[in-house]
């Protein structure tokens, strides 16, 4: 869905910096599979956030290569928070329209 990689980035963040592979390889993991985006999706949503100040970036060596980590900055925080609350009210405004039943 539209505009949800940008939370979903920022709740894996949460539990600290990480990079971007890990970061895909961690959607994918908590989701069992489902959300499978590439890389081409994440580095522009992972560019914005860091202009919006939502997380800031630092290098370190992993494994011997250079590796970008972002994490997340305490406006940032706020955002998720934000950014979580209206998803909430928008999952449970379609579950309204489609009812219990939907089949």
């Amino acid at each position: 869905m539209k505009g949800l990689l940008p939370l979903l980035v920022l709740q894996v963040l949460s539990h600290g910096p990480n990079y971007g592979y890990q970061i895909l390889a961690d959607l994918r993991r908590l989701s069992n599979g489902v959300l499978d985006y590439n890389e081409g999706a994440l580095y522009p949503v992972l560019y914005q956030l860091e202009r919006d100040e939502y997380v800031e970036s630092y290098t370190e060596a992993v494994d011997g290569r250079l590796r970008r980590f972002y994490q997340l900055t305490t406006k940032g925080q706020a955002q998720r928070s934000k950014a979580y609350k209206e998803w909430v009210t928008f999952a449970n405004s379609v579950r309204l329209v489609l009812g219990d039943n939907f089949a």
